[in-house]
């Protein structure tokens, strides 16, 4: 018996793309919208261009309100920093801006973002923010576990939302060619395996990530083998299951609900932190401000959130030419990284006090006048 992927893997939070197609904009299965802004600038890579940015559990997408197909979807699991800072807008000028920092195939890219709205910049920054958060926290849906820490005393300790549906005793795991006798936890969201004289030695495999599902005759004899994707490691792990009418069941449960999270597939974003309200900032001119909707997206309402936004760093942007539709499409005027992700030798002194090389100080300052409390 054999059982092939209905889906494609899952990439939309794993890779950086820039002016991609609109079907490839489109949402994917268990994809989830969480909040959009309208009038947002692209000022690395479409200067002077007004677009609209849209956060999902996956990703964060920028497209041109003039051209959808100069585009940016930024993949969660890309994304390593998220800050607020000063940049230099062609149709705000000076103005606070969202900054993105993102990793992809061995090379560095920094988004910068500007918004006309003070109170929304705010919003938006969080957003974002918890967003990621949230994506971070919540990997164990995604990702498989080897090693883990998956037991709560000598049960399988289950996520938010997800459900037991079979627990198998005896299941032998065939990994390295040796036999190790455990037990196998079918739930709604994954399949999980531990050996029984040693819980630390177990697996955790999320459906999505499982690319197919077969019986295979082996020197065992028949077992069940979970083959995963490709990226995630191209893992091919066998087990044995007696007798043989458990483990067709066995297999047979795992094709079902596999089909069912690749339909509708649950990445484990459940709720949002950081949702604290800032009534004075979220208003313009002592007048509550009110989103416009947006051009393509039927977007939900989140409550009002926003941050104290940093000051410290100022980034001037002075070139007013639009990047080429060359160095765009392939991402080159995104990967000027900011000095923040440079290190110049410079700017680096040996502190006596601390017996550590650290960041030059302004002059008048010292290490311990950063650590005192006012």
């Amino acid at each position: 018996m054999s059982i092939s992927t209905s889906i494609n893997q899952i990439w939309q939070d794993n890779e950086v793309c820039f002016d991609i197609s609109k079907s490839a904009l489109q949402l994917c299965p268990g994809e989830i919208i969480f909040d959009h802004f309208n009038n947002i600038e692209d000022i690395k890579g479409s200067k002077g261009e007004s677009g609209t940015i849209t956060i999902t559990n996956l990703r964060v997408i920028w497209f041109s309100e003039k051209n959808i197909r100069r585009n940016i979807s930024i993949g969660q699991n890309c994304i390593f920093t998220v800050s607020s800072r000063s940049a230099q807008s062609k149709l705000m000028g000076s103005t606070q801006s969202l900054y993105l920092f993102a990793a992809y195939h061995q090379t560095r890219y920094e988004f910068i973002f500007t918004y006309p709205h003070k109170p929304e910049l705010g919003k938006l920054f969080i957003t974002v923010k918890s967003v990621h958060k949230a994506y971070s926290t919540s990997r164990i849906y995604r990702e498989i576990k080897i090693r883990g820490a998956l037991l709560n005393g000598s049960e399988l300790d289950l996520l938010p939302e997800e459900e037991i549906k079979e627990k198998i005793n005896g299941v032998c795991n065939l990994s390295n060619n040796i036999g190790n006798i455990g037990i196998m936890y079918i739930t709604n969201i994954r399949c999980v395996w531990h050996a029984i004289n040693n819980e630390s030695f177990n697996v955790s495999i999320p459906y999505i990530q499982i690319s197919e599902v077969k019986l295979k005759n082996t020197q065992y004899g028949n077992a069940l083998v979970l083959q995963t994707f490709s990226r995630t490691g191209g893992y091919l792990l066998g087990f044995r299951i007696d007798p043989l009418e458990l483990l067709k069941k066995s297999a047979k449960e795992i094709k079902s609900y596999w089909r069912i999270a690749n339909q509708k597939p649950n990445f484990g974003i459940i709720s949002l932190e950081g949702n604290e309200e800032y009534p004075d900032l979220m208003k313009t001119n002592g007048q509550e401000y009110t989103k416009p909707k947006p051009p393509i997206f039927v977007l939900p309402e989140i409550e009002n959130q926003n941050i104290i936004i940093n000051d410290d760093f100022e980034v001037d942007l002075q070139k007013d030419e639009y990047a080429t539709i060359e160095n765009r499409s392939n991402g080159d005027c995104y990967t000027e990284v900011s000095s923040i992700l440079k290190v110049n030798d410079d700017a680096i002194a040996w502190d006596p006090d601390l017996g550590l090389a650290i960041e030059k100080l302004s002059e008048g300052k010292n290490a311990f006048g950063l650590w005192k409390l006012i």
